[in-house]
């Protein structure tokens, strides 16, 4: 199975009893690379103009347009995993959407700070 090398805060998580960086696998690094995406304004990232994403400037305390959001991200989340995302809520302020991420077997609820 593939990992991926976990981070938080923009750095590499290392083990506490070694030097050896923590890994992800599964849904857990699928659930990692869509936050990633998610956070990125498209066209900013310098080595995929194409990755992140592109939030038209809408007012999401109106259902309708938070609809819509969540359909924006799902465009991303269907690139990258096998899942679903659901649009909790979102703090429109610091736009932070919390989001259910659905896969086969399991879900995930969390936090995503989308344009990071």
């Amino acid at each position: 199975m593939k990992q991926d090398v976990m981070l938080d805060n923009g750095g590499i998580v290392f083990n506490p009893n070694n030097s050896d960086e923590k890994r992800l696998g599964g849904s857990q690094a699928i659930i990692q690379r869509i936050k990633i995406a998610l956070s990125l304004k498209k066209g900013n990232f310098i080595y995929d103009k194409d990755a992140g994403l592109e939030i038209p400037d809408l007012d999401y305390t109106k259902e309708r347009n938070l609809k819509i959001l969540e359909m924006l991200i799902n465009e991303i989340v269907s690139k990258i995993g096998s899942c679903k995302a659901k649009l909790i809520s979102l703090d429109t302020a610091n736009m932070v959407a919390n989001m259910l991420f659905v896969f086969k077997d399991n879900s995930y609820r969390t936090e995503v700070k989308l344009y990071g």
